[in-house]
């Protein structure tokens, strides 16, 4: 197996559901409501282990510091720079902003930005990507008015195969009825404006961030751009091209196969059908896995299947 495996690490989220449960048939623990798998993830709160192969068992934090040529191919002292997880949005998410580079400076928090990928939407579904055309000015005010918020957020209707590129400053929200892979920073760093009146797990409300955010909050950014990456013909197409990544969705017919190049780490992400590799292994639907610099394996396609390729390039 020329690929490394980890182990899921759920969340229980006041908006989840049992989407990933019955969409992915995974054995999750309990029946509450989960929100969260993350799939590749190098932070305390969450460290992914590797499951089979020559890393079984091992922190992801371990494997990187003993072995960084393998992993990144170059010395390499940080945290995996890359954080992967799918999220079910029962109902709406909080509308919320991440830190870009600059903001994150100024607010000693984390940078995130990141790429949704919609791998499933019911009818209906959409997502709050920035605001209304003719907003040009922001303040503490008229974030923490959720009324202002509601008038005055864009809102954009979305069906499976739709990619969009979410940078830090934007302020936005997922809304019910998603299923989403979201590729990001390593980061965890959010601050949310409204939560649509609910209460959190405890029965009481989640706290807010309107100082934080509007520090956070860049107007001066053109809106997302929705990629319709299942009317784009072609093998490959490009989803999203930022200095930390950039992923491709491919298409491949059955026995089809696509030959990976060494040099680079990779993330190999399945949203319809799976996969063999000339190690040996198999990735199947929703599998998130990491593929090392050091290695170049070919992925042939055991029935019609689609993946999303990430290329770290840091």
């Amino acid at each position: 197996m020329r690929f490394i495996r980890f182990k899921p690490v759920y969340f229980e989220r006041v908006w989840g559901g049992d989407g990933l449960k019955k969409y992915f048939n995974r054995p999750i623990p309990n029946d509450s409501p989960t929100g969260e798998s993350w799939e590749i993830s190098d932070r305390p709160e969450a460290v992914s282990v590797a499951e089979g192969g020559k890393f079984d068992g091992m922190k992801i934090s371990d494997i990187l510091k003993e072995n960084p040529l393998y992993i990144m191919g170059k010395d390499f002292s940080a945290p995996f720079p890359v954080l992967v997880k799918w999220i079910y949005a029962e109902q709406a998410l909080s509308i919320q902003v991440h830190p870009s580079h600059k903001s994150a400076k100024q607010l000693n928090a984390e940078s995130k930005n990141e790429n949704w990928y919609i791998a499933d939407a019911k009818a209906g579904a959409n997502i709050i990507a920035g605001f209304n055309e003719g907003i040009k000015s922001v303040d503490s005010r008229k974030l923490s008015d959720g009324k202002w918020l509601r008038e005055n957020l864009r809102k954009i209707d979305v069906e499976p195969g739709d990619s969009v590129f979410i940078r830090g400053g934007c302020v936005h929200a997922i809304g019910a009825g998603n299923l989403i892979l979201e590729i990001q920073e390593n980061s965890d760093t959010t601050y949310r404006l409204y939560d649509w009146d609910r209460m959190g797990t405890d029965g009481k409300p989640r706290k807010l961030h309107i100082e934080e955010s509007a520090k956070c909050v860049d107007l001066s950014m053109p809106p997302p751009k929705i990629i319709k990456s299942k009317q784009c013909p072609g093998k490959i197409i490009s989803l999203c091209d930022f200095p930390l990544f950039k992923i491709e969705r491919v298409k491949l017919q059955k026995s089809e196969s696509l030959n990976i190049e060494s040099g680079t780490p990779k993330i190999l992400s399945v949203v319809e059908g799976s996969l063999t590799e000339s190690g040996g292994g198999t990735a199947g639907l929703s599998e998130n896995v990491l593929i090392p610099a050091g290695e170049s394996p070919v992925f042939s396609a055991n029935d019609y299947c689609e993946f999303l390729l990430t290329t770290i390039t840091i």
